[in-house]
């Protein structure tokens, strides 16, 4: 290939769902869309992907999805904090963490206490991590605990939630619950 000079090189900047220009634009120019952070340049007859940011660098917003709680007496699975993936967004599950600490005795031992962040995808629900003290822990102060590093990609209208239950009858226990997602621009297909 012979070296030659871009001549006059345009740079436009737009959203990804506008239409590029194609009439009078020299090759080489520029497109850049705000919204999706892709850059594309004109072959003279086409937009052409220069650069794509990785997944982190799409509008990335991060969500926290936090809940301590105390005292908690017996209860059926209960979810205390939730959040759906927006329509055209992905999340990266960054971590999870959960502890439990045995408040006070329970009158007999159940099952057990637990606390977990799952990811809900049409009706199925599919663990992130989570805790469980145990069917035999009736000591109070006993605290159990733990977190989860980076795990996948949820998909618009998943839900992220942290939820507990415990089995036991009588006594209470202490939660935290948290999980962390970074939201981006992006599909499944």
């Amino acid at each position: 290939m012979a070296v030659a000079p871009l001549g006059l090189v345009q740079r436009w900047t737009g959203l990804s769902t506008d239409t590029k220009p194609t009439t009078g634009v020299p090759a080489s120019s520029l497109f850049y869309e705000m919204d999706s952070g892709v850059t594309y340049s004109y072959s003279g007859t086409a937009w052409q992907i220069l650069s794509a940011p990785a997944y982190y660098d799409r509008v990335a917003v991060t969500q926290y999805l936090r809940r301590d709680i105390d005292g908690v007496a017996p209860h059926v699975l209960t979810v205390w904090v939730s959040r759906t993936v927006p329509s055209g967004r992905l999340a990266m599950v960054d971590g999870a963490y959960t502890r439990i600490i045995r408040a006070t005795a329970a009158d007999s031992i159940g099952t057990s206490a637990r606390g977990f962040s799952v990811i809900t995808r049409s009706g199925a629900s599919y663990p992130i991590g989570g805790a469980d003290l145990g069917s035999n822990v009736n000591a109070i102060g006993v605290a159990v605990a733990q977190s989860v590093g980076c795990w996948g990609v949820a998909i618009a209208g998943d839900i992220l939630q942290v939820e507990t239950r415990d089995d036991n009858t009588g006594g209470t226990c202490n939660y935290a619950l948290f999980l962390k997602a970074t939201e981006f621009v992006g599909s499944a297909t």
